[in-house]
């Protein structure tokens, strides 16, 4: 049984937990202005992950997802990619965060590990949010990084830009070259790539 508050907009489900999350939320309000951008990508995260919504605090970090902000954080791509997924999983549509986030992501994915390029696509793909720039970098990322990406991260992330309806076609090159360079047929891989050329 689920009641919704007007005043906090968290569910009330008589756990300390509500009321906990309603107050940490009141109480970073007040404080939002001394947090830095990691400390607000993971409040944001935990909301999303407890599925404990507060849009106004959704609204209010929002306004503080700045390109100068994320992109002076210490750890960027650990916080934009926490930023993304917290809008995502909370279903909080914020444009202005998604494209502060995918500005930020492009000039800055070489510094992204590998897990943190899949999720991100994830999220954004989740979010149903398409920024052609955003993945035309990861593309290009994903090319020239092919062999340190795990098959599950690739799988996710060309599941995310089919979701999207975005093509895949640079990362299936690069991921047949591979192929034909690790197998022992290299005149078969030659005609399977002929077919994507």
């Amino acid at each position: 049984v689920s009641d919704w508050s007007s005043d906090v907009c968290l569910p009330i489900y008589g756990s300390a937990t509500s009321v906990g999350l309603a107050s940490a939320a009141d109480l970073a309000l007040e404080k939002l202005h001394e947090f830095q951008p990691m400390n607000y990508s993971m409040l944001l995260y935990s909301f999303a992950l407890a599925k404990l919504p507060h849009p106004r605090l959704f609204e209010e970090v929002g306004r503080q997802c700045t390109v100068q902000a994320l992109s002076s954080a210490l750890s960027a791509p650990h916080v934009v990619t926490n930023l993304a997924l917290a809008y995502s999983e909370a279903g909080v549509a914020n444009e202005q965060v998604f494209q502060v986030v995918a500005l930020v992501a492009s000039s800055t994915l070489y510094n992204f590990r590998t897990q943190q390029i899949a999720t991100l696509t994830q999220a954004f793909a989740r979010a149903g949010v398409r920024n052609e720039r955003l993945f035309t970098c990861v593309s290009q990322a994903v090319v020239g990084r092919l062999a340190e990406f795990k098959q599950q991260d690739l799988e996710d992330l060309l599941s995310s830009y089919r979701g999207l309806g975005l093509s895949t076609a640079d990362i299936a090159h690069a991921i047949q070259a591979q192929q034909c360079q690790d197998s022992d047929t290299g005149a078969r891989c030659w005609l399977v790539l002929a077919f994507f050329l």
